[in-house]
Order: C-alpha cells, then sequence, then structure tokens
C-alpha cells in the first residue's frame, strides 16, 4: 500500500471513529510595498503615482446560503455552523495599500451538508500613475490547503494576490501576480502550500498621467457535492406504513378477483 493509500485509509479509519471529514484552506496578503522607475530621464518628468481612493469587500458564503459581506473598514465576514467555519477580514488604511493585511479561511468538517462554500478578502485602489513611469509593486503572501478529508468530488484551493486593470474604450487590460495552490480528491499533494514575495508591474510610457486600478485579495474555496437530504426516521416509517397499506388493498382486491 502507498503512502497515499495509507493516508486515504487513516483519513476514512479517523472519520469513521469522529464522523467527520474535514478539509482547510487559509490564504493572506500583507506588506505591500511600492518602486517608481523613470522611463524617460530626459523629459524632465518625475516619476509618480498617487493613491486616489480605496475601498474593502470582505465575504463568507456557502451554497447552503449561510452568507456574511461587510464593505466597511476594518470589515471582518464569519459564517459560523456545526461544522463550518468562514471567516474573512481587511485592515487598513484605504489611502495607504501598504498597511493593509487581508486575511481568508475555511474550515469544513461537515462535506456534503453545506456544498460549495467561498471566503474573499479584497481591497480596491484607483492610482494616478504618472507620464513615463513604472510602477513596482511587491507583496508578501501565504496560502495553504490541506485536503487530507476529501470525499469523491470534493477539491479546494487558497490564492492571494495583486491585479493591475485598466478600463480604455470598453477593453481591459490586466496584469496580475500573486500565490495559489489546489487539491482535492484525486491529487497527489494534499497539502500544498506556498509563501514568500510576489511582483508585478505597470508601465505609462504615454506623455500623459492615467488612472488605474489595483485589486489585492486573499481567497479560500473548497467545492463538495451537496447531499440529498435523508428522509427523518418517522417520515422513512410514515412512506413505509403507506406502501404496506396499499400493497395490502391490492392483494385483497387480487384475491376477491380469483
Amino acid at each position: 500500500m502507498g503512502v497515499i493509500q495509507k493516508t486515504f485509509a487513516a483519513t476514512a479509519l479517523l472519520a469513521a471513529t469522529t464522523g467527520a471529514w474535514a478539509v482547510t484552506a487559509t490564504a493572506s496578503l500583507s506588506n505591500i510595498k511600492f518602486q517608481v522607475f523613470d522611463l524617460n530621464p530626459l523629459d524632465g518628468i518625475a516619476p509618480s503615482f498617487t493613491i486616489l481612493s480605496g475601498t474593502v469587500y470582505t465575504v463568507a458564503y456557502s451554497e447552503k446560503g449561510l452568507s456574511d459581506y461587510q464593505w466597511v473598514l476594518p470589515a471582518s465576514s464569519q459564517v459560523n455552523a456545526p461544522g463550518l467555519a468562514l471567516a474573512s477580514s481587511a485592515a487598513g488604511n484605504a489611502l495607504d495599500p501598504s498597511s493593509f493585511t487581508l486575511t481568508s479561511s475555511l474550515s469544513d468538517t461537515a462535506l456534503s451538508t453545506y456544498g460549495d462554500s467561498s471566503v474573499y478578502s479584497q481591497a480596491y485602489f484607483t492610482l494616478s500613475l504618472g507620464a513615463g513611469t513604472l510602477l513596482l509593486v511587491t507583496a508578501d503572501a501565504d496560502v495553504a490547503a490541506n485536503g487530507f478529508g476529501s470525499v469523491d468530488q470534493t477539491w479546494l484551493s487558497a490564492s492571494a494576490g495583486l491585479e493591475f486593470r485598466l478600463s480604455d474604450n470598453g477593453s481591459a487590460v490586466y496584469n496580475y501576480g500573486g500565490r495559489s495552490v489546489f487539491t482535492g480528491f484525486g491529487y497527489s499533494n494534499l497539502a500544498p502550500s506556498s509563501s514568500g514575495q510576489f511582483s508585478l508591474s505597470f508601465i505609462n510610457s504615454t506623455s500623459e498621467s492615467m488612472d488605474i486600478n489595483l485589486n489585492a485579495n486573499a481567497q479560500s474555496y473548497v467545492t463538495t457535492p451537496m447531499a440529498t437530504p435523508v428522509p427523518e426516521p418517522t417520515t422513512s416509517a410514515m412512506l413505509l406504513s403507506g406502501l404496506g397499506v396499499a400493497f395490502g388493498v391490492a392483494f385483497r382486491r387480487r384475491e376477491r378477483r380469483a
């Protein structure tokens, strides 16, 4: 028996003993920093950027209909139910991305009870980027997932990253950087993780300043089938009783005809 098979066997034994499976996913983003570089040192225009506005959005949601949404700093969303714990948070100064810390986490020990669950922590900033400026952004990301409790058709992911967006005449330009992990039923690595610094950049090569969007996010997600409800014992008993009466009536009618 291989390592993965042994792991699944041990997890199955644990589930049989405790009556619960378990999967977890966590993500965090912090320490956002900026550097500017002059693309044309001879034009006499210094490279620059300005934070114009900032907003946040946190979500904790399950397919079963449990949800919590927040838009006001510091934002925090939570869903707690038997076997399910979802949490996300966003804290910082709306005009200072470097002050932000975003987190998301989920733990599901009642798989197939609540269905898919999503946890998001996001911050959105509008920046004005000076002419001839290259903007380099770095941040620290930490993501991890544990799928040792995964059952069939259960997968989970964790990601943290930054994204530049520029909307121009209906077309969008994207630039994304970050870290992410995926695991679940059928994956060879059931406990992936990734952490450390990453970077991305945006270039304004024009002779005029432009407004761009910088989105920061930390996300945790699990997809799992929602089980068909099992009838209560009293409902099952009534159903069987009704079937018994129906079969009895049919049997007596058949005897009379004979």
